[in-house]
């Protein structure tokens, strides 16, 4: 298997189990998107980006969801993405004819 298609096969994978995640605790995987593609953006930044994708919320809004279960969401999220790196790091596992 090539890299490109192990990239999109890992890939696949997070957003999948991302996806799942973030429906099971209810919160809109745009907000987690945003933040995942820029860590640093304002609260008002993401709210555009979310406006932007036809969902309208606040600033405000985006704060009142910033929650315990949406930081275990992240945390869920990140481990997802760490065993994803962690599987594609391996080597090849080969058996040698003897």
């Amino acid at each position: 298997m090539s890299s490109v298609s192990q990239v999109k096969q890992a890939m696949q994978t997070i957003f999948r189990q991302v996806d799942a995640l973030a429906r099971q605790m209810g919160i809109v995987q745009i907000f987690v998107t945003a933040w995942l593609n820029n860590p640093q953006a304002m609260r008002e930044a993401v709210a555009h980006m979310a406006a932007s994708l036809g969902v309208s919320i606040t600033a405000r809004g985006l704060s009142d969801r910033c929650t315990e279960p949406a930081a275990s969401l992240l945390q869920q999220m990140l481990d997802v993405v760490v065993s994803q790196v962690m599987a594609a790091s391996r080597p090849p596992s080969c058996s040698i004819a003897r």
